[in-house]
């Protein structure tokens, strides 16, 4: 897990103190002395510790690429069947871990990667909205979808979202001792700024054909709906109230979209239109 600087948010560690498996959690900061003395007074399990970077970094961003060389020598233990890296304000719950674990257990063999997407609660409705989306998809008329076909407690549907930058991968000891060998565990390779390489450059590890990269999440297409267990709360909530403090409404949405924009446009009971003029566009490919 990374964490920001001493930004991390109680209710993030406290959540993962709470599922029933044993779990090894280092908090990646700037200052660890610090924030250890934070996990004491919280009273965080022992397996929950603080690390730092072996030398000085030169920019803040690059505190997200610590933790390749703590799960690599986890990896060599052979002592763990899962493997999270999760940014300081994001909360994963131990049923979205399961959901993750049953729908991973379908896809790996397909060379797909279960992913997640971001939400926030809207100040003007209250109603969940999509983090990272910056369009609505036309599910009819988009190609990026899978499905698989067979009858388990794994969902059946999936797509690749057109934007699907999460901050948080989940990945099984073959998953991540194939991201090692690959190009993009390096920070020189990839299509992505640095950061945003550093927590989902694991997707672009082998995508199978006609997919740019491995990442899914699962949709139900009979009620035209994102999957909820895919869904990962952004405890911040920052950019979605910023959106409405920014522009002085707090009871109702902002006005038209200004192109510059870049988080909460969308609606998560709204992802998917029925505009069949709609054109989808790749912005991170």
């Amino acid at each position: 897990m990374a964490a920001n600087s001493l930004n991390i948010k109680p209710r993030v560690v406290e959540e993962l103190a709470t599922w029933p498996t044993e779990v090894d959690v280092r908090v990646v900061t700037e200052k660890p002395e610090r924030l250890q003395q934070t996990f004491i007074a919280w009273q965080l399990p022992a397996s929950f510790t603080a690390a730092g970077p072996i030398h000085e970094l030169p920019h803040p961003f690059e505190l997200a690429w610590v933790h390749r060389d703590l799960m690599q020598a986890a990896l060599a233990t052979g002592q763990y069947t899962a493997f999270i890296y999760l940014e300081d304000d994001m909360r994963l719950t131990w049923d979205s871990l399961i959901s993750w674990a049953t729908d991973q257990a379908v896809l790996e063999p397909l060379g797909f990667q279960r992913q997640f997407y971001r939400t926030e609660i809207a100040p003007w409705d209250g109603k969940q909205w999509l983090f990272d989306a910056l369009q609505h998809v036309h599910l009819a008329t988009y190609e990026r979808k899978l499905d698989v076909g067979v009858q388990t407690r794994a969902h059946q549907h999936y797509i690749q979202l057109p934007e699907p930058y999460s901050a948080v991968f989940v990945a099984s000891p073959t998953l991540l001792a194939r991201f090692i060998k690959s190009p993009f565990w390096s920070k020189r390779n990839g299509p992505w700024p640095s950061r945003e390489m550093a927590s989902n450059g694991i997707m672009f590890v082998d995508p199978p054909p006609g997919f740019w990269s491995a990442a899914v999440v699962p949709y139900e297409p009979q009620l035209q709906q994102l999957s909820r267990d895919a869904a990962i709360a952004h405890m911040s909530n920052k950019h979605c109230g910023k959106r409405s403090h920014d522009q002085g409404f707090h009871d109702q949405p902002p006005p038209v979209e200004p192109s510059d924009v870049k988080f909460c446009v969308v609606e998560l009971d709204k992802f998917f239109t029925s505009d069949t003029t709609h054109k989808h566009k790749q912005y991170w490919a």
